[in-house]
């Protein structure tokens, strides 16, 4: 292992001057929020953002991230850093005293934005989110030993991800009175069933055995659930100790891990100390830089494609962030998707059968079908029952009983006696009139038919209140009176066949009695056959439909049955909703990358960090063909290999999609790339104008020679042109992912660089 090349990054920032306290804005760098929005926590709640606005599915969080460690371990600086939110006090002398969560919530639109700390109660609404931290510190210094109680701060934006991360006050040992409250906090956390640990080691410490926080997480059975931080890794100097302390560990064949089985992960990071001399974005450069370093040289074993893939994806707050959102996919896929398919199956079965209880959707039914149905129900004993009551007697006429007795004795066959018999016929005759004339035959029809839609049937036929009214109204009054005028004629006729008897002295209560049963027999065989054997038509013109209430009802629980079952078909396939391409974490490095990185990323943070001497990179070509003259000195060449020599795996495509061959020279080109050291001139020596060709941008001055060794320069301050070039320089170097030509191009324009056409054209920038 090259042990100078990582010293000199390494020991970079005591090289620095000393620098004011730089202020940081929330969530810019490489933030959890921002780098979850398109991982499966992000797709996660993609996902269920309809499900959530209209179910309770929302109840159904996915774990709190709890940040566990020893006093002073980083945990407060590790939390800061994966958040890009400084509101977490780091200073050595304020200790974090109560659980600080953190509360992300995203908002639909910017007038929902706000910032509020909570704290025993009380909720304050903070104007700004710069504001966070001097509100933290003062509750902080208000106290004077640990509390449980949690101060919360919720920031709703529109540009972060929901989520919740909980900063724990720092284990410790003594005094007494500390150390249970530190260990009592952790227990009740640890014994939470949904919470993801982030347990914060000091890479330095010899021995992870002696760490409290393992302990106590083993203890709880939480290492599945666990992702081991190793900080403070840019203290991790020589060789011996970077092998020991951080490959082994983040590799996992360090005699350390045999007491950490089924640990989710183990990460190497390094955050900015708590003196604040740069930003949390300059932070992350300074990371990677120092692991860079430390993977420039690797000792033998550690040299392979393979394992320096391993390396890789354990180191750096990003990869940090990787591993915890595959715990976030392993929870959601394990135990949020069963729970929620748990909860929505009696909800799916309740609305169904609160649909059914509505009867059939009236779209399934014909109207005459529903009138059959009616009729089958229809109780025509008791319409029989009810006629035989309410139908006309004539014996209860007690003067025309008596008269037809005088004029049966004593007149027959007299003028009176004829007189007699027509008053008696008249008088029968209105009687039968008035009788079939009245309601009392069509109420108990009308009765009959209405207890029918008052039934508990399949069909429900009480929700078809305009039917039963129809009924009521129209239907049956027409047919009752056509089943009285058919009875009125043939009881025309038993009146006169009783007339005629009364001719031969017979009795008269019998005739009459006789009579009265012949109405009742005429008028109950009418009413059933016009009612039960003729069928009920019902108009063209009516529409069967269900009452307003039911309609409502059932518009609402069909609404609710397919979001249910829309929302039980998502959440079915939740697997394949967040499931992503991870082609950027896991680099497949080719070995042209691995062989140039080192180099590159050498230059790259020699040139970040100011140091001594800055050399061209060995890898780099110098020559370059009569059309592309070789840059004067203060420019990095990278060499561009044309397309055609580029595997079409390295771009990620198969078939049709690979690189085509350009019709251009396939001899290397080499791009010119300024990178600009510093926006200070007075922190660089001033040097001789460089000589530019036509075909070449202006270089701006970075104090390099090349021809005659130079003399130490100071450091040069991190500024936003050196920080932002190094920085995209860096994410394609250190990960060694083929970028397109254009795609370079567009980089470099946005740092106002401009390649050749011709390269932009044809070439692949490796």
């Amino acid at each position: 292992m090259n042990t100078s090349t990582f010293s000199r990054a390494a020991s970079a920032a005591k090289l620095r001057k000393p620098a004011p306290r730089k202020f940081s804005p929330l969530l810019e760098g490489v933030s959890i929020t921002k780098q979850l929005q398109n991982s499966s926590f992000g797709r996660f709640h993609a996902a269920v953002h309809d499900i959530k606005s209209y179910l309770p599915v929302v109840q159904f969080k996915l774990p709190t991230v709890i940040v566990v460690g020893g006093r002073s371990a980083g945990k407060s600086s590790l939390l800061e850093n994966i958040t890009k939110c400084p509101i977490f006090p780091r200073d050595p002398a304020l200790c974090t005293k109560m659980p600080v969560k953190l509360q992300l919530i995203e908002v639909a639109s910017e007038t929902d934005s706000s910032v509020t700390l909570g704290w025993r109660g009380a909720i304050t609404r903070l104007e700004s989110k710069d504001d966070i931290l001097a509100e933290v510190a003062k509750i902080m210094k208000s106290v004077d030993t640990i509390v449980p109680d949690e101060v919360t701060v919720t920031i709703c934006q529109t540009d972060v991800t929901t989520m919740e991360l909980v900063d724990l006050p720092g284990i410790q040992t003594f005094p007494d009175d500390y150390a249970k409250a530190t260990t009592a906090l952790v227990t009740k956390y640890l014994s939470k069933p949904d919470t993801l640990v982030l347990c914060v080691v000091d890479a330095t410490i010899p021995s992870l055995d002696s760490s409290t926080a393992l302990a106590m997480i083993r203890a709880a059975d939480k290492l599945p659930n666990t992702i081991l931080a190793l900080t403070k890794s840019d203290l991790v100097r020589s060789e011996i100790e970077i092998v020991e302390r951080i490959f082994d560990r983040v590799l996992g064949s360090s005699s350390d891990n045999q007491h950490l089985v089924g640990l989710a992960g183990c990460v190497a990071v390094a955050n900015r100390n708590h003196l604040d001399h740069v930003s949390l974005v300059e932070a992350d450069v300074e990371e990677r830089c120092y692991f860079q370093a430390m993977l420039d040289d690797p000792a033998e074993a550690y040299a392979p494609v393979e394992v320096q893939q391993k390396l890789r994806g354990n180191i750096t707050i990003k990869k940090l962030i990787v591993k915890l959102d595959s715990l976030f996919h392993n929870f959601i896929v394990m135990r949020w998707k069963p729970a929620a398919l748990t909860f929505l199956s009696p909800l799916q079965e309740q609305a169904q059968d609160e649909i059914q209880r509505l009867g059939p959707s009236v779209d399934a039914m014909s109207k005459d079908g529903v009138m059959e149905a009616v009729l089958g129900q229809v109780d025509f004993e008791a319409i029989c029952s009810a006629i035989r009551t309410s139908c006309i007697q004539v014996t209860v006429n007690s003067q025309l009983c008596s008269l037809a007795n005088h004029m049966s004795h004593h007149l027959w066959g007299t003028v009176s006696w004829a007189e007699s018999m027509n008053k008696i016929e008249e008088k029968v005759s209105k009687a039968i009139r008035a009788a079939l004339a009245s309601d009392k035959y069509l109420l108990p029809v009308v009765d009959a038919f209405s207890t029918v839609f008052d039934k508990s049937t399949p069909l429900k036929l009480k929700r078809f209140t305009s039917l039963k009214k129809l009924l009521q109204t129209e239907l049956l009054p027409s047919r009752v009176a056509e089943a009285k005028e058919a009875a009125a004629v043939v009881i025309k006729d038993m009146l006169q066949k009783v007339l005629q008897q009364l001719n031969y002295d017979s009795p008269v209560d019998d005739l009459f009695q006789k009579l009265d049963g012949g109405i009742r027999g005429c008028v109950i065989r009418q009413m059933t056959y016009h009612l039960k054997n003729r069928p009920l038509n019902l108009p063209e013109s009516f529409i069967l439909t269900e009452d307003d209430k039911v309609k409502r009802k059932r518009t609402r629980l069909t609404d609710k049955l397919l979001k249910i079952q829309t929302a039980t078909d998502k959440i079915s396939h939740i697997e394949e909703a967040i499931s992503i391409s991870n082609d950027s974490d896991n680099e497949s490095h080719s070995p042209q990358a691995q062989q140039d990185v080192p180099d590159y990323a050498d230059w790259v943070g020699n040139a970040l960090f100011g140091a001594a001497q800055i050399s061209r990179p060995a890898s780099a070509p110098i020559t370059a063909p009569d059309s592309a003259p070789a840059k004067e000195s203060g420019e990095l060449q990278m060499h561009a290999v044309p397309e055609a020599s580029v595997h079409p795996s390295q771009h990620g495509l198969e078939g049709a999609e690979a690189v085509k061959p350009p019709s251009t020279a396939s001899t290397p080109v080499p791009v010119s790339v300024p990178v600009k050291v510093s926006d200070h001139s007075s922190d660089i020596a001033e040097q001789p104008e460089a000589s530019a060709s036509p075909s070449s941008n202006p270089v701006p001055d970075m104090g390099i020679q090349h021809d005659v060794p130079a003399e130490p320069a100071s450091a040069a301050p991190i500024t936003n042109g050196n920080l932002a070039c190094s920085m995209a320089l860096l994410d394609r170097l250190q990960l060694g992912s083929p970028r397109s030509a254009a795609e370079m191009a567009a980089d470099l324009e946005s740092l106002q660089m401009s390649p050749p056409a011709s390269v932009a054209d044809s070439y692949m920038l490796v």
